[in-house]
């Protein structure tokens, strides 16, 4: 997956305006047996790169970066509460249907649902 950046860095023929997934893991901290709401873990380990314009060869960068948020869902509604901004819980919602999907199709439980 290749996510584009708005201000890259740059060198005389590479702009490093791409990111490159390298994990994305989401995590229960919740035992099974618990009763309490779920808690979520979510980490995402990225790459950013570049392309040669002319060769089209990719560069990256030598550090991989990682974002951690525990408790991604309590996170993201107290940033949509406090700042209105919503990018954060709808990006959260669309993994969740995603998965849901990915469940759907690889599985024989076809009436998923988040």
């Amino acid at each position: 997956m290749a996510v584009k950046i708005h201000n890259p860095d740059s060198l005389p023929a590479i702009v490093y305006d791409r990111v490159f997934m390298n994990n994305l893991s989401i995590s229960q901290t919740n035992l099974e047996l618990d009763n309490t709401d779920p808690i979520y873990s979510l980490v995402l380990e990225y790459t950013v790169f570049g392309v040669d314009q002319e060769t089209k060869r990719r560069y990256y960068k030598p550090k991989r970066r990682i974002i951690n948020i525990d408790n991604y869902l309590s996170v993201a509604l107290a940033k949509a509460k406090t700042t209105g901004d919503m990018d954060l819980l709808i990006a959260i919602e669309a993994i969740e249907n995603a998965v849901a999907k990915i469940i759907d199709d690889q599985t024989e439980l076809v009436t998923t649902k988040v």
